[in-house]
């Protein structure tokens, strides 16, 4: 059962998957909101914002930190993107 959920998982596209970003993030621990949105929903907006911070890096990794996920729903909100 474990091994179907992981796979399944795995086999999801991930919003860092064809990112531009992806590979300095790693490097340099960057998280954008659409990362942070995936982490704690299981998934994001296609068009959630991708522009990576440390600060977000850090408030994503802070799992208790419901406030970011508030936040950019108000952002996207605002946007008229949600």
């Amino acid at each position: 059962m474990l091994t179907t959920t992981i796979q399944k998982v795995m086999a999801e596209d991930l919003p860092c998957d064809g990112c531009v970003h992806a590979s300095k993030c790693g490097a340099e621990k960057l998280a954008c909101y659409a990362f942070a949105m995936y982490v704690y929903n299981g998934d994001a907006h296609p068009a959630t914002p991708r522009k990576p911070t440390r600060r977000t890096y850090a408030r994503v990794m802070w799992f208790e930190d419901k406030n970011l996920i508030r936040e950019i729903n108000r952002e996207m909100k605002n946007r008229e993107i949600a």
